[in-house]
């Protein structure tokens, strides 16, 4: 209002129903310390929530990052925890190529911003607690890479000095993604089922109705197998519109797949593996597709070890590509017989028999 010159309508307006969409703080750092930068948010993004509702957006020009943006990431992966829901991304402007190494804006800027949610946006009240929630990330970020080189612009002082004033978090990004979990799958058959379940979907998450459609557990027996797992530190869930259940980490999910996938396929909990593709075992036989290999031939004799031949007369063909396409389409119904090629001058050959 003071902007615009109309402080008479200050205190008109209902401050707490007015809401906040659009909020940033940023820093400006020396290019060189992007590599690590853009390793630490890679890393939190493969260790972030896996409820689907996050978007990574990355583009590269000449090997410099023109944007690497994670829209609303878990934080919590990294020991950070957000009052309201940000977002962080590391960019730069359109012609930074053009720019000397010297010009503040060919330099990178890391920014986190307010994810807009008409939900759950802030009110105007809490201005200053959502402008000090995106200072802590920011301040919190750039910790896990260590001492780092800002530059000035218009927005940052680089020279200015800022001390921290609260317990900083430690997180080692750099070895996060090769850390290998332990999983007990407990004892009940039909908590392993629910888990393997969740494993088997896209991304590790499933709808709640899904699961229980999927494994027909009864919805108070599934609800106490999610609650399980949730105390174990291995599932977590989210309302919104509908139940969602996830696993926690990406590399949680990715050790437990394959495993859960094995033994439920070895033990018969559910599930099956066919031609690479996982499917829930229903229990009902159902008859193989016509292919070839399924088809038996009638009255076909086998040829015995020395690959002995039936005495029935040959099959006669003009040429040598007929009889070899033959041949295989013979092999493939698993029947043996002789093939013959008429003798001519282009088939002219010391043996005529396939």
């Amino acid at each position: 209002m003071r902007y615009i010159d109309a402080d008479r309508f200050h205190y008109c307006i209902d401050r707490s129903k007015s809401t906040i969409y659009q909020m940033a703080r940023h820093i400006r750092y020396h290019e060189k310390h992007e590599h690590d930068m853009v390793t630490m948010l890679q890393a939190i993004e493969k260790e972030s929530s896996m409820l689907g509702d996050s978007k990574l957006v990355k583009t590269l020009r000449s090997g410099k990052y023109d944007m690497y943006k994670l829209d609303n990431p878990n934080f919590s992966v990294c020991n950070i925890k957000t009052e309201f829901h940000h977002s962080v991304k590391s960019y730069r402007i359109t012609n930074f190529l053009d720019r000397r190494p010297e010009d503040p804006l060919r330099h990178p800027k890391l920014e986190v911003f307010l994810k807009s949610d008409s939900d759950q946006n802030p009110s105007i009240n809490q201005y200053l607690n959502l402008k000090k929630d995106l200072d802590n990330l920011l301040i919190k970020l750039i910790n896990f890479i260590g001492p780092i080189e800002y530059v000035s612009d218009s927005y940052f002082d680089a020279e200015k000095i800022f001390e921290y004033r609260y317990d900083l978090p430690e997180w080692d990004y750099k070895t996060t993604s090769t850390e290998v979990q332990h999983i007990d799958l407990g004892e009940n058959m039909q908590a392993i089922k629910a888990l393997a379940f969740i494993a088997l979907q896209s991304e590790g998450c499933a709808d709640f109705r899904d699961i229980q459609e999927g494994t027909e557990i009864p919805e108070r027996s599934l609800w106490r197998y999610i609650n399980h797992w949730k105390a174990e530190g291995i599932l977590d869930t989210v309302r919104h519109q509908c139940t969602q259940v996830f696993f926690k980490t990406r590399s949680l999910w990715e050790a437990a797949r394959k495993p859960l996938a094995d033994l439920c396929s070895v033990l018969k909990i559910g599930f099956k593996k066919i031609f690479g593709q996982y499917f829930v075992d229903s229990g009902i036989i159902r008859p193989f597709r016509e292919r070839n290999k399924n088809l038996k031939p009638i009255n076909s004799t086998k040829p015995t070890r020395q690959h002995q031949y039936p005495t029935e007369p040959p099959l006669i063909v003009e040429t040598y590509r007929e009889a070899n396409s033959l041949s295989k389409e013979l092999k493939e119904l698993g029947i043996s017989h002789k093939i013959a090629v008429i003798s001519n001058y282009n088939t002219m050959r010391y043996s005529r028999v396939i």
